[in-house]
């Protein structure tokens, strides 16, 4: 199992739940597509299913709300998946074999 960790300071939104990240305090699964968030307020945590074996997790802001959403990379496929927090699911292909995600801020 690899655990991805993301800079500090960065708000993560998902199911409505607000919540900021803090180096190594959440999880991505790769095996099963789960994620673990740790809440800073209160240090309880939450999972939820977004991803399936093989992805790679590449959260950022899908919806231009200034929050980072939950998101992969299927590399089989090279197919984005992201879980918008304003906006819905979000479903593209862009890539081909081989290539590398770089997860930022994509608005349109």
């Amino acid at each position: 199992m690899k655990a991805f960790s993301y800079a500090a300071g960065q708000t993560f939104r998902h199911s409505g739940k607000t919540v900021r990240w803090y180096r190594a305090k959440h999880i991505f699964r790769p095996s099963t597509g789960q994620w673990f968030v740790l809440r800073s307020e209160d240090f309880s945590f939450y999972s939820f299913p977004f991803g399936t074996n093989g992805d790679i997790p590449v959260p950022g802001d899908y919806d231009g709300d200034g929050r980072n959403d939950a998101a992969v990379f299927r590399p089989s496929t090279s197919t984005w998946f992201a879980q918008r927090s304003t906006a819905g699911t979000l479903i593209q292909q862009f890539g081909i074999t081989g290539d590398i995600p770089l997860p930022s801020a994509y608005v349109r």
